[in-house]
């Protein structure tokens, strides 16, 4: 009888049963799962941070409103002095995105 050579190493059907009811690889498989999930959700907060971090901050370029609808354009100034941030004063931390998304007018 000639010996059978496989290609694969994979398990068989009758070889991975024996593990099914494993305490040590049911909590691996619920770790996994968690652990999956736990960085997809993750990655979606972090993306939703950038994205209203951007907003907060006109990355985006994205056009400012006031209460009655209307653009207002953002203003812009243009530093002629060979020290540019030699005249820089402190000034107040820009508010919270939650509160300026909420106070934006409704279409």
């Amino acid at each position: 009888m000639e010996p059978i050579f496989n290609d694969s190493y994979a398990l068989t059907k009758d070889e991975l049963n024996k593990y099914i009811d494993d305490p040590w690889w049911i909590k691996m498989r619920y770790c996994a799962f968690a652990t999956c999930w736990i960085v997809c959700l993750v990655a979606l907060g972090i993306s939703l941070y950038i994205a209203a971090d951007a907003l907060q901050h006109d990355t985006c370029n994205t056009p400012l409103t006031n209460n009655n609808g209307t653009s207002v354009p953002a203003a812009l100034t243009i530093s002629t002095t060979s020290m540019p941030l030699a005249d820089v004063t402190a000034s107040t931390p820009p508010t919270s995105i939650v509160f300026a998304l909420l106070s934006q007018p409704t279409a």
